[in-house]
């Protein structure tokens, strides 16, 4: 019996289109989370106009961006995962590409973030410059807690690429094992008729 070989020379195991699907369910998600946040105050630009700004506060507003990014991550990492291509059988090497995608995910969304956030920094500047706004920020605050924000920001990113990672395992472990998840998304009625 002959062996067939694959001549794998050239080709690319990233798909850039399950990556860039599950980025904007990231986006998405994170937008979504973020607005409900604003909703019910749970927003760093609240911190602007409050007078008194305890650690308590700034610990609830932390705990909901990480719950944010987590979520987020979260879901685009499994989406990717699960919609990525599959190789072949079942081998370790499956399970480093969903995971890889699923980090993917989370870079390119983290890119998006910084360059949206960049911009609307530059944006309320200019306005602010201009005399457009009269924005009164909290130098003290900002100066001893932005240490501390900086710290725990980069570690929610790096509790957000791990879970990105596992989740784009688990989507790729759904996705080879035929896993029906349509019972947790459909809006038809499954029931059967009696």
């Amino acid at each position: 019996m002959a062996t067939r070989t694959v001549d794998t020379q050239g080709v690319s195991y990233v798909e850039w289109s399950a990556v860039i699907a599950g980025t904007v369910l990231a986006c998405a998600v994170s937008l979504v989370l973020i607005q409900f946040g604003n909703g019910i105050g749970l927003s760093v630009t609240h911190f602007q106009h409050d007078d008194h700004v305890t650690s308590g506060k700034v610990f609830i507003v932390g705990l909901w961006l990480l719950w944010t990014q987590l979520m987020a991550s979260m879901s685009g990492g499994y989406l990717a995962g699960r919609m990525r291509g599959t190789w072949g059988a079942k081998t370790h090497e499956s399970e480093v590409r969903d995971g890889t995608h699923g980090l993917l995910v989370w870079a390119t969304s983290t890119l998006v973030a910084v360059a949206a956030a960049s911009l609307l920094a530059s944006i309320a500047a200019l306005a602010t410059q201009n005399g457009a706004s009269n924005v009164d920020v909290q130098a003290d605050i900002l100066r001893r807690s932005g240490v501390v924000l900086g710290f725990s920001m980069a570690a929610v990113s790096v509790i957000s690429a791990v879970a990105a990672w596992a989740m784009g395992v688990l989507g790729g472990e759904h996705r080879d094992e035929g896993v029906d998840a349509s019972h947790y998304i459909s809006f038809r009625n499954n029931r059967k008729k009696k």
